[in-house]
């Protein structure tokens, strides 16, 4: 099962990237995102993890998300993996940026078909993506509204 969202920015693809690779910054947009630890010190790159508190479904759950793919700033892919998936679980969420003239093209894909979630849990979870489709192409909005706020509040 893969849920996918887009949204076009118009700002430059390493604005937008800024606030994609920042796990202290997706927590300002993404409202899912209820704590970030970092587990890596220093700059993220490949490899870079961090632990997150994560409300998924309606329940909060604690995992470790790792940088798989760190190519600067056209995609991100994290891996997560603990919280409430099976022990061989995980999700992975995949950004990509598209430098355009009017800006950035970001594209969100989820993948959950190696979540280990049982059936009715990840039908349950397609149906509220298709159902809610507004709510979570809302965080990508929030994020769009955060990224142009701040250009024209600091340019």
């Amino acid at each position: 099962m893969i849920l996918t969202d887009k949204i076009r920015i118009d700002r430059g693809p390493e604005e937008v990237w800024r606030f994609i690779q920042s796990p202290a910054l997706m927590k300002e947009w993404d409202r899912n995102i209820k704590a970030v630890v970092p587990v890596t010190w220093g700059e993220p790159t490949d490899g870079y993890q961090y632990r997150v508190r994560y409300n998924m479904n309606g329940r909060e759950s604690n995992f470790l998300a790792e940088f798989m793919e760190y190519q600067k700033p056209v995609r991100l892919l994290i891996h997560l993996t603990g919280g409430n998936l099976p022990v061989k679980g995980y999700i992975q969420e995949i950004f990509e940026l598209t430098e355009s003239a009017s800006g950035t093209l970001l594209r969100q894909r989820t993948e959950l078909h190696n979540s280990g979630m049982h059936f009715f849990s990840g039908r349950l979870m397609l149906l509220r993506h298709f159902i809610g489709r507004f709510s979570r192409k809302k965080q990508l909005r929030t994020l769009k509204a955060l990224i142009e706020s701040k250009h024209s509040v600091m340019g």
